[in-house]
């Protein structure tokens, strides 16, 4: 695969307090711009999902609730959101969960809004790519190539790894 000239790539990666819409919510969003093989801009904010998180997450990802007190509800950083990824491809390891995500909670605050940007998954290219490897999760990728991710099940943390895994690596 080779860098479209004049297209934006958005890496994205969310963190979220459940595994199914429309109960569970995003909490932390990261947004890498790429553009010509460079990064350009990021975007990043904790969500307020106007809700309690389970332990579990709060001990995965290390988000608390009292960092999430007086973070935005997600309707306050959609346009935000709507704007920096325009007519951007969206790149995301497991893309569909976080593409899945991001529409609903685009489309839920924005009126007239459809997210209908083409989207492309790190883990399919790097199975594509890299048929020898047994495993494809950003944690071993990330140790196989050599990246670094100091704040692994953090948005930017997993955006910036996944970005330098795209570049690098797979296209």
């Amino acid at each position: 695969m080779c860098i479209e000239k004049n297209k934006a790539f958005i890496v994205t990666d969310i963190e979220t307090n459940g595994k199914k819409i429309p109960e569970g919510r995003i909490i932390e969003i990261a947004l890498v711009k790429i553009f010509n093989g460079d990064i350009i801009d990021y975007f990043h904010s904790l969500i307020n999902p106007e809700s309690k998180l389970s332990w579990f997450i709060t001990n995965l990802t290390g988000i608390k609730n009292s960092m999430l007190k007086h973070a935005p509800p997600f309707r306050d950083v959609a346009h935000e959101i709507a704007d920096f990824i325009k007519d951007g491809i969206i790149v995301a390891h497991n893309a569909t969960f976080d593409y899945t995500f991001l529409k609903f909670e685009l489309e839920r605050s924005l009126k007239n809004f459809t997210l209908e940007n083409e989207k492309l998954c790190t883990v399919k290219l790097a199975r594509k790519k890299f048929p020898e490897l047994t495993k494809y999760n950003l944690d071993f990728l990330s140790t196989f190539f050599n990246i670094s991710n100091p704040d692994r099940h953090r948005a930017y943390g997993d955006a910036m790894a996944t970005a330098e895994l795209f570049l690098k690596h797979l296209i």
